[in-house]
């Protein structure tokens, strides 16, 4: 028999394997992980409402963002409640750049805890999904669907501080992601984060590739707010059960550092030195922009402008409708269910659940949909914002409309942003 590889690569005549000896060899990179630590090594990170922010300078190294990880520890001092901790990735950063000593912008992403809360549950393959655990913030919830972490937040008003006590549960045992965790009464919360910047998709960090720039690069990430992370709450029951309110403790960052990937492959090392040496060396990277806009009213527009000077090609825009309380349990809530905590959306009530009933977007002016897609459960045509997408899920983590309307979201398919980057070594 002739094996895949040999069909694939022979010409019009297929040779069995025992009497093909054409043999090649196999050049990959090897890593070691080398730790690069901020100015402020040894110092706690204080978090609360506002950002703080931390640098960690990357050595003129040859060395594989993808393959890297960003660690650090969180700690929540005890308060007289229990605290309710959402389980999203990167929780506690809200911005993220990389960049040269020369100024020049390699990723800059702006709310990427919303970011990564959106993309990551539709771009990252179940199989995937599931080997994740607890150390990178996002997992599996390993539960039934109605016991914590399976439960998700009840409220879906501005009025979140008000006590609900209806619980909401996930619609898939054991697989479906984890929404929140809590603590004991009166206890403080400490965790670790080992978190793998390959999942920060559609950027430079996704990029499996080896990188030489031939000077000081920097990665910034600004931590916080603490209304992104976690809230206080008199009951434990479920994410939207008792009388919620802000966490006040003095949380924070500790042992923060970037565990760099550095090739340790000589030949390799020397290859891709050489040539951003000899003449730079292009890559094109994708490049995400983040918009946010505050709207209200029961009909809005959202327009995005984007030209050259965002970057080569547009391929993708998402775009989720979130909570205006951004804190508390509708801190990550971007839902669009029609049924929520077993009370459903009817003809009789119209949308109480919902926050899109429906829409239809433009690209250039032109219409990407002849009709007006209709969100809601109980029409006629109902739900086809989940068949519009549904082939676009595929294999991701959102494996049924109950899981999709939790992660809503709109999805423009074309063509994120293509950037040219020239590195070009600096002497």
């Amino acid at each position: 028999m002739a094996s895949e590889s040999a069909i694939g690569s022979s010409g019009s005549v297929v040779s069995a394997d025992s009497i093909n000896y054409e043999q090649k060899m196999y050049s990959h990179p090897s890593y070691r992980f080398e730790p690069q630590f901020p100015n402020t090594f040894g110092q706690t990170i204080s978090l609360g409402s506002s950002q703080t922010p931390s640098t960690i300078n990357i050595p003129p190294e040859v060395f594989n963002l993808s393959q890297s990880n960003l660690l650090y520890s969180v700690t929540l001092p005890a308060g007289a409640a229990y605290i309710w901790v959402a389980l999203q990735a990167l929780k506690e950063i809200s911005h993220i750049q990389f960049y040269s000593g020369s100024n020049m912008w390699i990723a800059d992403i702006d709310n990427l805890q919303n970011y990564l809360d959106i993309l990551i549950k539709k771009e990252l393959e179940q199989d995937e999904f599931l080997s994740l655990d607890p150390l990178t913030g996002i997992y599996a919830n390993n539960s039934a669907v109605d016991v914590v972490p399976a439960l998700r937040n009840t409220t879906v008003s501005t009025t979140a501080t008000v006590a609900n006590g209806a619980a909401n549960p996930s619609s898939k045992n054991y697989s479906e992601p984890s929404y929140f965790t809590v603590s004991a009464n009166a206890t403080a919360v400490t965790y670790n984060i080992q978190f793998p910047l390959r999942l920060i998709k559609n950027s430079v960090f996704s990029i499996d590739k080896n990188l030489y720039f031939g000077q000081t690069t920097y990665l910034k990430v600004y931590f916080g707010p603490l209304s992104k992370i976690c809230y206080n709450s008199d009951s434990n029951a479920n994410p939207s059960a008792g009388n919620k309110t802000v966490y006040a403790g003095a949380a924070t960052i500790s042992n923060f550092q970037l565990m760099l990937a550095v090739e340790t492959n000589q030949n390799l090392r020397t290859m891709i030195m050489d040539k951003v040496s000899s003449g730079g060396l292009s890559y094109l990277i994708p490049y995400v922009q983040a918009f946010k806009n505050s709207n209200s009213g029961t009909s809005q527009n959202i327009s995005i402008q984007l030209d050259q000077g965002n970057g080569r090609s547009l391929m993708k825009v998402y775009h989720a409708p979130y909570n205006t309380q951004e804190q508390l349990d509708t801190m990550y809530d971007h839902a669009n269910c029609g049924t929520i905590a077993g009370v459903p959306d009817t003809s009789a009530t119209g949308v109480v659940n919902q926050k899109v009933a429906s829409y239809y977007t433009q690209l250039n002016g032109k219409r990407s949909q002849d009709i007006n897609i209709d969100c809601t459960s109980y029409s006629g045509s109902p739900l086809l914002d989940y068949m519009s997408h549904k082939r676009m899920l595929r294999g991701s983590i959102m494996s049924n409309s109950n899981i999709y309307t939790t992660g809503f979201i709109v999805m423009i398919l074309v063509t994120l942003v293509l950037v040219t980057i020239k590195i070009i070594k600096v002497n």
